[in-house]
């Protein structure tokens, strides 16, 4: 299996006296990752998570497991997704308010998060929308979300048709149920936009606070909710992460910081970043993985660190998703969920 072969330099400080024994610190053993029993059997896959603050929720094969807190107890509840197609190839998005999953080569559904059912979902058939439809064109799941979903409420599907790229932009509605079965998901407007007319794939898909990323190999947009289309560089964004408020962007040509997300200047051309999957816990607490592989990244004006942390207990398992839930840490893998209190977090592999 691969491994992400990273090097720091390590400081030290020793004082030393002859005639004296240096005293010894003992070392805290390492806590080690713990397997989830309540992610077994069918439920071991695990290919997404988000956590909102109040709930936890996890994207398995067919279904969608929600950890919520009562009086202190985690309370968990699952419920079942209809024929999600290639659940391992793609990395479906997860909101506070929605999902949406593929359920065939045309039709996507879009579920609520509260309670989804065959019920509650509401299916969108892409060929009713642009006749010129040929396929998803989705990212792998290592590179992302292959959709995404904004705060607002508004779906991006990015798809190849026949005169070129384009993303379909669907504005979405939750009606809270009546009857505490099933919310209920309504679609209040859909926008086609062009992103190339040649076929250039997609290669990444983001969210800003004013829209959404969108990239090709060749060139980095900003859209909006409503189709705006602006081009923000002339190279591809292969990923977008916060850290001590600024924004930071993955492209073709580099690692590059903004203020804002729409202005971007050089900050490195180190191609080992290319190679992790980011989540930011917090704003100041950077994790990058790869494999079954998880590091602290810590960014400087004149340097980027890379730490590796202790994974005793995840040997193995490749790492889907990172999320903080009630002060632990889950990580989703393709053979289980593991956790970690967060305070347990940052403990560091030996340098040697």
């Amino acid at each position: 299996m691969k491994k992400l072969l990273i090097c720091w330099l390590v400081l030290l400080s020793v004082g030393c006296h002859e005639d004296e024994e240096a005293a010894v610190t003992p070392v805290p053993p390492t806590v080690a990752w713990q397997e989830d029993e309540r992610f077994l059997f069918d439920t071991k896959v695990q290919t997404n998570s988000y956590s909102d603050g109040a709930s936890l929720y996890l994207m398995g094969l067919n279904s969608l497991i929600k950890v919520t807190q009562d009086n202190g107890k985690e309370v968990t509840s699952r419920s079942l997704l209809e024929g999600v197609r290639n659940p391992t190839q793609y990395k479906y998005p997860i909101s506070s308010a929605l999902t949406a999953v593929v359920f065939n080569e045309s039709t996507l559904i879009c579920y609520p998060t509260h309670y989804p059912s065959l019920q509650s979902g509401k299916g969108i058939l892409m060929t009713n929308l642009d006749p010129a439809f040929q396929a998803f064109d989705f990212v792998n799941a290592n590179q992302g979300e292959c959709m995404k979903i904004s705060p607002g409420k508004v779906l991006a599907v990015p798809y190849r048709a026949s005169d070129g790229m384009k993303v379909l932009l669907v504005s979405l509605e939750v009606t809270p149920s009546t009857t505490g079965l099933y919310d209920q998901v309504r679609i209040t407007g859909t926008k086609v936009v062009l992103i190339s007319s040649s076929l250039v794939p997609i290669q990444y898909m983001g969210l800003h606070p004013e829209g959404f990323y969108v990239a090709t190999g060749g060139a980095s947009y900003l859209l909006s909710p409503d189709g705006n289309l602006q081009k923000l560089r002339d190279s591809g964004l292969l990923n977008v992460f916060t850290y001590k408020q600024n924004v930071y962007g993955l492209f073709n040509d580099g690692l590059h910081h903004s203020p804002d997300g729409k202005t971007w200047n050089f900050k490195a051309d180190i191609s080992t970043l290319n190679l992790l999957s980011y989540t930011s816990l917090h704003d100041t607490l950077l994790l990058g993985t790869f494999n079954d592989q998880v590091f602290q990244l810590r960014i400087k004006p004149t340097s980027i660190n890379m730490l590796e942390l202790q994974n005793e207990g995840l040997k193995g398992n490749k790492i889907t998703s990172v999320a903080l839930f009630g002060h632990k840490v889950y990580i989703t893998t393709l053979s289980g969920v593991f956790v970690k209190d967060e305070k347990d977090l940052l403990t560091y592999k030996d340098s040697h």
